[in-house]
């Protein structure tokens, strides 16, 4: 997934990140958005426990803008129209594309072989593709093999 930059366009006009120089950015703590947002020079970045807190926050106009991974950003933007979305794939110059993964016990083979099964199944009867639009809002850039 790429990295969302969410943000409120009646209070703020940001259409790359380095518009959030000077601005003050929520971030969940631990998460590649802390990461990412702490890579721009010259923006606070305030760091919540939880994401809810830090999109509380914009909402109520204290901070700018939430980073985050860009279907989370999407999730809550889409039920709260008053933000918007940018997706990201750098901030400062350092790629930000990153890939969901199930990990499994190197000595687990049924597990593994069972997860594959179940993968190959929803990719086949397209469940996978519907899952992935209905929760990202986008096509799958590829399916899994």
């Amino acid at each position: 997934a790429d990295m969302g930059i969410m943000y409120n366009p009646a209070k703020n006009n940001i259409t790359k990140p380095e518009d959030l120089v000077g601005k003050t950015v929520g971030v969940q703590t631990g998460t590649t958005g802390e990461t990412s947002a702490k890579l721009i020079a010259g923006v606070k970045v305030n760091s919540y426990p939880d994401i809810q807190l830090a999109t509380l926050d914009l909402e109520n106009g204290k901070t700018d803008a939430v980073v985050n991974d860009y279907p989370v950003c999407t999730a809550y933007a889409s039920t709260h129209p008053a933000l918007k979305v940018l997706n990201t794939t750098s901030i400062a110059g350092q790629d930000l594309t990153q890939l969901y993964g199930i990990a499994v016990r190197k000595d687990d083979t049924q597990l593994k072989s069972d997860i594959d099964a179940a993968l190959r199944k929803v990719v086949a009867d397209g469940t996978y593709a519907t899952l992935y639009r209905k929760y990202f809002f986008a096509d799958p850039p590829y399916l899994p093999k």
